[in-house]
């Protein structure tokens, strides 16, 4: 707790603040002692030479680390700073209690395919890491990823503090328009024979740490169902007969004081004969679509989700990302 920063303070009250025991002297007090941190709020402090008990109004010796940038918000004794598009985290004060920031980087989901005559695959979800890094008095370039386009986006990285995570990979679709890897990996399509080096049917990888590969469709040739996109929580479903697979799972976080799910792949497109298009991930992960009859569904925004597989560009837009950083304030 600070010094008052008015009216009178006395050696006891600055010996308290400081933790220090009788008998008192003054030299003890200098700014970047022993006792008296060099932090911002005790700039008024001498450093040497003569000192007076009124330098120290306001003058405290647990400084805790403050910033701004985002959306701010407390939960218990932390601040968060919650970025749904790209900014700046500046670190005004990074205090002498440790300058612990931990964060949530997610990236955006892939899109879902749904070129040409045949069932696309679902898009993956964004990479995600969580973790906890240092930061000092700086600012700080935060990247908040978009979502991959429908039919054939690839979602875009996130960033922040040196955490950089790997946008999501796009379903596949025929060899003109084959998935891709990434944060997750998209998923792979029914009804199209593997062309010019693309294995159409194939999942497509994930990146170690952020995501998993997406599912692989059932077959080549008519009646073969697309694949879910890869999640953080797990690789993509595998589709069954005309059926679309579901999008992998997401990962839920509870760095805002409630817990939130994000990165869920996107489901696979049902083939002619099934309505059955893959759900997606649990995070908002976007729901395949069906032949004849409905288009894939986008990934929820700043969930970092895949979007749903679909049929004739019915494929459906991936979830942008979001960068989520807290520490603690007292």
């Amino acid at each position: 707790m600070a010094i008052t920063s008015s009216g009178q303070v006395s050696l006891a009250d600055i010996a308290t603040e400081f933790d220090d025991t009788a008998p008192y002297q003054m030299s003890e007090f200098y700014r970047g002692g022993s006792k008296v941190p060099d932090v911002a709020s005790n700039n008024g402090v001498p450093a040497s030479g003569q000192i007076n008990i009124a330098a120290f109004y306001g003058a405290q010796n647990a400084v805790f680390m403050a910033a701004s940038g985002g959306s701010t918000s407390t939960t218990g004794n932390y601040t968060v700073h919650t970025f749904t598009s790209s900014g700046t985290f500046s670190v005004s004060e990074a205090g002498n209690q440790g300058s612990s920031v931990e964060y949530v980087v997610v990236a955006g989901g892939g899109g879902g395919q749904g070129k040409h005559c045949l069932a696309g695959g679902g898009g993956g979800a964004g990479g995600m890491r969580t973790g906890s890094t240092t930061a000092t008095a700086t600012n700080y370039t935060v990247t908040v990823g978009g979502g991959g386009s429908a039919n054939n986006g690839n979602g875009s990285s996130s960033s922040a503090l040196g955490v950089s995570c790997t946008g999501g990979g796009r379903g596949n679709g025929d060899w003109r328009h084959c998935g891709t890897s990434g944060g997750s990996g998209g998923g792979g399509a029914g009804g199209e024979p593997n062309e010019a080096g693309c294995s159409t049917t194939s999942g497509k990888s994930g990146t170690s740490g952020e995501g998993n590969s997406g599912g692989n469709s059932s077959g080549q040739g008519s009646g073969y169902g697309g694949a879910g996109g890869g999640g953080k929580g797990g690789s993509g479903q595998n589709a069954t007969g005309e059926n679309g697979g579901n999008g992998g799972g997401s990962s839920s976080t509870s760095i805002t004081g409630t817990s939130v799910a994000y990165a869920g792949g996107g489901g696979g497109c049902a083939e002619n004969g099934s309505t059955n298009g893959g759900e997606g991930g649990g995070s908002g992960g976007g729901k395949g679509g069906y032949y004849g009859g409905q288009n894939g569904q986008s990934g929820s925004a700043n969930k970092g989700t895949g979007g749903g597989g679909g049929y004739f560009d019915g494929g459906a837009a991936g979830g942008s990302g979001i960068v989520i950083l807290r520490y603690a304030t007292s």
